[in-house]
């Protein structure tokens, strides 16, 4: 039965027990939550190291649900009759879905080295105007979590931020503050405020970055089980606005095995599915992780 996900701590212990009872059969769970609960659940998988990975399906709970979007489980749960859902995830269909692992080496500071921060990318993972709006949301949202309840309001506050941003321009020239490299060759850029690594064919609450202009040589719709990660760049916040609106062609850069961005100077906004953070200076390599067993919805 479906019902409110209870503590981490408790679904990782039933989940645990339930799958070693058992461990030649494969399960279907179904994540009830946004992508930020799915990628939770994809990394407690992940630790367990079961002899049978288990499939994973999505209820859209959260508030961009761009990783069900991609899967065709919608934007969101709307009251749906709870047999229905059901039905549809026993006749959906298994992909591998590729998954990334996204290596940040900070430089140090007079001599004093910093860890490698390590993380696994299934949605996207981005650096400037883009991650500005998203970690302003964060911030409030830590600050103030009464203020977030409701999926429309979420999406009011983004759009508050975005437009703030339009007249703050905290990236602008980002392209002068990094450099990209795709397989080992540079990437020559042209001005920009922000750069975003697809893994999906859905970002920003449903908008698709790939189906756009540039590169007309590179395949025209995006796959998650390719073993490649498509690169995009953003304009400016104005840009992001338009595109959510089907008012401007999305900017695509390329393909590429692995990714490497090098932040030069000062500190920029990053996230990674979603989460958000302040990043110093550092190199970011993308590469491959291993994939998951994901069910994509039928018709």
């Amino acid at each position: 039965p479906l019902s409110t996900r209870p503590s981490k701590a408790v679904v990782s212990t039933q989940s645990t027990g339930i799958c070693k009872l058992s461990p030649n059969t494969q399960y279907i769970v179904l994540v009830c939550g946004g992508d930020g609960t799915v990628g939770w659940v994809l990394g407690a998988i992940d630790k367990m190291q079961l002899q049978t990975k288990p499939i994973v399906c999505v209820l859209p709970l959260g508030t961009g649900n761009d990783f069900a979007r991609s899967l065709g489980w919608g934007s969101g749960y709307a009251d749906e009759n709870i047999e229905d859902i059901l039905w549809d995830v026993s006749t959906a269909q298994a992909i591998e879905h590729d998954r990334w692992c996204v290596s940040i080496r900070n430089y140090g500071y007079f001599g004093i080295k910093r860890p490698t921060k390590k993380m696994i990318m299934n949605c996207y993972f981005s650096i400037g105007c883009d991650a500005a709006v998203t970690l302003n949301f964060h911030k409030t949202r830590e600050s103030n979590p009464s203020l977030f309840k409701n999926r429309l309001f979420n999406k009011a506050w983004y759009f508050g931020y975005g437009t703030r941003d339009i007249f703050e321009g905290v990236c602008y020239k980002l392209n002068e503050r990094i450099a990209v490299e795709l397989d080992g060759k540079s990437l020559e850029l042209p001005e920009l405020e922000g750069i975003v690594l697809l893994n999906i064919g859905s970002w920003s609450s449903g908008c698709d970055l790939w189906a756009g202009s540039g590169l007309e040589d590179l395949p025209g719709k995006q796959s998650p089980s390719d073993g490649m990660i498509e690169v995009c760049g953003l304009y400016s916040s104005l840009h992001v606005g338009r595109l959510q609106v089907a008012l401007a062609d999305p900017c695509r850069l390329g393909q590429a095995k692995t990714v490497r961005i090098v932040v030069k100077s000062g500190f920029v906004p990053a996230q990674c599915d979603g989460e958000p953070w302040e990043q110093s200076p550092c190199i970011v390599t993308v590469t491959a992780h291993s994939p998951a067993l994901i069910m994509t919805k039928s018709g």
